[in-house]
């Protein structure tokens, strides 16, 4: 047995297809939960201050998120073939807030609030 330690261990490697799909996704909910709140704030679709409080954590968590990203990964300059490895925490911390943004998501759609593209 060998006692180097494998140069992966600790870390995270993520292909740029995901990381695009991340930021895509993040900002597609920001763009959800600004629509659900107009419509909250203009009489379209009013909802209960419990709900726009969710809406409104989920918008910001997704804003985080987003933020997050950005200082984490260099979309620009880089080949589309990229691959990023990242920190173990630093990936833990990408699934802490998938995770956190999913069930947001699903408390609002128990409410029948949809942040899907319609």
């Amino acid at each position: 047995m060998s006692n180097q330690k494998d140069p992966k261990q600790g870390f995270y490697d993520l292909k740029r297809d995901e990381v695009e799909a991340y930021f895509q996704n993040a900002n597609r909910l920001i763009e959800r939960t600004d629509l659900v709140l107009s419509d909250h704030y203009t009489g379209v679709h009013v909802l209960g201050s419990e709900m726009v409080q969710r809406v409104a954590e989920l918008h910001a968590l997704a804003g985080a998120f987003e933020s997050y990203l950005s200082k984490t990964f260099n979309l620009e300059g880089t080949p589309d073939n990229a691959v990023y490895r990242i920190k173990m925490t630093a990936a833990t911390g990408i699934v802490k807030m998938v995770f956190a943004i999913f069930e947001g998501r699903q408390f609002l759609s128990k409410y029948n609030i949809s942040l899907e593209d319609q």
